[in-house]
C-alpha cells in the first residue's frame, strides 16, 4: 500500500515518472480481483500476486480511481482454491466501492 501511496503522491519519483508507473500498473491484465468489484470503466492501477504452497494465496493491491476520491485497497487472501479467493477479493472491492459511493456520490 505504501508503494501506491508514494507513487500517487509523487514523493519518491518525479511526477512524470510516478504517473508513468501508475499508467503501466493500470494496464494489468488481471481483472478477477479488485477490478471485478468496481464498475466497468473504472481505472484501477494495481499489482497482484499468487502462490500455491503451502496453501493457495492471492493478493491484489492498488489504487481505485473513484471519481474525485481515489482510494487504496489491498486485500491479501489465503485458502484452498483460487476461485474462492478471487470471490473474496471481488466482494471486498465491491463493498468498499459501494461505501465510497455512499460517502462521495457525485
Amino acid at each position: 500500500a505504501m508503494v501506491f501511496r508514494v507513487l500517487y503522491g509523487a514523493t519518491y519519483l518525479r511526477n512524470e515518472y510516478s504517473e508513468k508507473a501508475l499508467d503501466l500498473l493500470s494496464q494489468t491484465t488481471y481483472t478477477d480481483g479488485i477490478a471485478a468489484g468496481v464498475p466497468a470503466g473504472t481505472v484501477v492501477s494495481h499489482k497482484y500476486g499468487d502462490a500455491v504452497a503451502p496453501s493457495a494465496q492471492l493478493h491484489d493491491c492498488g489504487i481505485v480511481y473513484y471519481p474525485s476520491h481515489p482510494y487504496i485497497l489491498c486485500v491479501m487472501t489465503s485458502g484452498k482454491d483460487f476461485s474462492s479467493l478471487q470471490g473474496v477479493i471481488q466482494s471486498i472491492s465491491k463493498a468498499v466501492y459501494a461505501e465510497a459511493d455512499k460517502s462521495f456520490k457525485r
